[in-house]
C-alpha cells in the first residue's frame, strides 16, 4: 500500500485553508493536473459520505473518478477517497496552526493490485510527488490571492 506525504506552510488560519480544500469543487483551481474539473452528486454542504465525480485528461485520455468524502472534522483535517482505472486513493489533508498560518500536510495512500503498484513505483518520482508537490504550491497560491 504506497503512501507519501507533501506539507507547505500556507499564510492563512486552518479554518480558510480546510474550508478552502474541503471544497472538492474547486480542486481544479489548484490540482497538479491542468482541466481538473470536480462536480457534486450529492448536493448539500461538505459531510462525511457526500460523493463526487471528477474527470481530468492525461495524456489525451479521460480518467473518470469516483470520490466520497471520508472525514471532515474542521478546522484540522478533511480526507476523500478517490477510485479509478489507475486504483483507489486516499487524499488526507491536516492543517496545523503555526501562529495566524497554516502548515497543511497532504498524505495519500494507495490501495493498488500488484500490477498497478509496480506502475505506480515507476511513475511516482516523475508524475505521482511532482504533481503532489506543484498542488500544494497553487493551494498556496490561490490561499493567498482570496
Amino acid at each position: 500500500m504506497p503512501t507519501y506525504s507533501t506539507s507547505l506552510l500556507i499564510p492563512a488560519v486552518p479554518a480558510k485553508v480546510c474550508a478552502y480544500v474541503a471544497d472538492l469543487t474547486r480542486h481544479g483551481e489548484w490540482a497538479g493536473d491542468a482541466g481538473l474539473s470536480v462536480k457534486a452528486l450529492t448536493p448539500g454542504p461538505v459531510r462525511v459520505g457526500q460523493r463526487f465525480e471528477s474527470t481530468v485528461m492525461v495524456q489525451g485520455q479521460a480518467i473518470r473518478a469516483e470520490i466520497e468524502i471520508t472525514d471532515y472534522t474542521p478546522p484540522t483535517h478533511f480526507a476523500f477517497r478517490a477510485t479509478d482505472l489507475t486504483g483507489q486513493y486516499e487524499h488526507r489533508f491536516t492543517c496545523e496552526a503555526r501562529g495566524d498560518q497554516t502548515y497543511l500536510t497532504r498524505t495519500i495512500t494507495a490501495q493498488l493490485s500488484l500490477q498497478q503498484t509496480v506502475l505506480f513505483w515507476i511513475v511516482f518520482p516523475f508524475r505521482k510527488l511532482p504533481n503532489t508537490k506543484k498542488a500544494l504550491e497553487r493551494l498556496k497560491e490561490c490561499l493567498q490571492e482570496k
